[in-house]
């Protein structure tokens, strides 16, 4: 069963702060998302998915509004994100 794990938490957040200030930030992960799922779906795996700290409203939103289910995982202030990249 091909699968992408990410800690969406730490991940994009790392990558991002080490992009140019010229970029435009506030689509930076909603286009880094968007990246990861075509990519994902163009090689047929069949599950993202990740961890996220539950104070992160911005990204579990995010997560939501791409349609990734959001659960708990047993850790304290993190929650687990799934997605199905075939089935969008």
């Amino acid at each position: 069963m091909p699968l992408i794990w990410v800690n969406l938490a730490i991940g994009l957040r790392n990558w991002a702060d080490r992009v140019p200030w010229s970029w435009p930030r506030q689509d930076l992960p909603a286009s880094l998302m968007h990246y990861l799922i075509d990519y994902a779906a163009s090689r047929g795996i069949n599950e993202i998915f990740g961890d996220v700290m539950a104070e992160n409203a911005a990204m579990l939103d995010l997560c939501r509004h791409l349609g990734f289910k959001i659960t708990a995982v047993g850790w304290e202030g993190v929650l687990g994100v799934s997605l199905d990249p075939l089935r969008r």
